[in-house]
């Protein structure tokens, strides 16, 4: 004896990806880019509301000279996109190195940016040192920083580099990353 549809039990079977245990959700999410999270999460109210928020910024990798003269010679690297609440942490990652002899003075550096004013709010040199001889791999947290606490929604982080100036200096950075852990408000 066949049933239809609108014979079945109602609460027997759940469709689509709502009716996953929130375990399944977040171990669905291990296998996805972090901009392919963001569109299934604006899909799933489900998935949105177990997610913790966060904003992922990735820099181009490259490979810059510094200038003959000066030292400080700091070139922009790219922006990140207006954060959509406060942050509670910023966590960031890179492999990099310097040109592999003299003095070191290759860094990346943040900026908070107050939204439509493109005002600084606050900065932080050196988060995470200067590069060193040998590639290598540095990971950072910042909770208790300005750039951190500062953040408001609307606000976005600027990020900046610098090979050093007087000759020969050079910056090479591979895979960087800062991700924005945000409040839920």
């Amino acid at each position: 004896m066949a049933v239809s549809a609108s014979q079945a039990p109602q609460n027997q079977f759940h469709t689509g990806i709502e009716g996953l245990p929130e375990v399944a959700l977040i171990h669905i999410t291990n296998y996805l880019a972090p901009e392919d999270i963001t569109r299934l999460a604006l899909t799933c109210k489900r998935l949105y509301s177990v997610l913790p928020r966060f904003v992922v910024m990735i820099g181009k990798d490259f490979r810059i000279h510094g200038p003959l003269g000066g030292h400080w010679a700091p070139k922009p690297y790219f922006s990140g996109p207006p954060l959509p609440a406060r942050v509670k942490q910023l966590t960031m990652s890179v492999e990099w190195k310097d040109q592999g002899w003299g003095n070191r003075k290759g860094q990346v550096f943040i900026s908070l940016v107050r939204g439509r004013t493109k005002k600084i709010v606050a900065e932080r040199r050196e988060p995470m040192g200067i590069a060193p001889h040998d590639w290598a791999t540095v990971t950072v947290e910042l909770a208790e920083d300005n750039v951190v606490t500062e953040a408001r929604q609307g606000d976005f982080y600027q990020f900046a580099r610098n090979a050093g100036g007087g000759g020969g200096h050079k910056l090479e950075v591979k895979n960087f990353k800062a991700i924005a852990h945000l409040c839920k408000e």
